[in-house]
């Protein structure tokens, strides 16, 4: 479903609720951050944001980057995720990315760490994709031994 709206230049927009999205992300991922006992933290604006997009542009870009945080994520660590009217950060104190790498983080196939075989080495590509076609502005923060940071600004 979702690679086909990625392709289909009349995907639909609707009034998405993005704070209740993102919690429903995280419920999807539950089991995995109780395995690791990661807190998660969040920081929302409002109770309620809303935005006029793609839901499953949403989902492939929220699930991704949070799926990411929490695979490399190691014991009882934690991922911070705040919320504005036009900004998501999806902030991890685990995962880094090497300064040099971090042009090449969004090519399709590029993984930074090559120690973990899970996964399909596609899943940042596709949010960048996802962010262009939408015209939301992506960008990443990291420094070494200390986090990674995605944010999202919406048109």
């Amino acid at each position: 479903v979702w690679i086909a709206s990625l392709q289909d230049l009349n995907y639909k927009k609707q009034r998405i609720d993005l704070v209740k999205s993102i919690k429903e992300s995280i419920l999807e991922f539950e089991n995995e951050i109780n395995l690791k006992q990661i807190k998660i933290t969040t920081s929302f604006e409002k109770k309620s944001i809303y935005k006029k997009l793609n839901k499953d542009h949403l989902d492939i870009c929220v699930k991704n980057i949070l799926s990411n945080a929490i695979k490399y994520s190691q014991q009882k660590w934690k991922i911070e995720i705040t919320l504005t009217k036009d900004l998501l950060i999806i902030k991890d104190y685990w995962i880094w990315i090497d300064t040099k790498n971090l042009k090449n983080i969004f090519k399709r196939y590029f993984r930074e760490n090559y120690l973990e075989n899970e996964g399909f080495w596609i899943g940042l590509n596709l949010v960048k994709k996802v962010c262009d076609i939408n015209k939301w502005e992506i960008k990443i923060d990291s420094q070494k031994n200390k986090y990674s940071s995605f944010s999202i600004k919406f048109e």
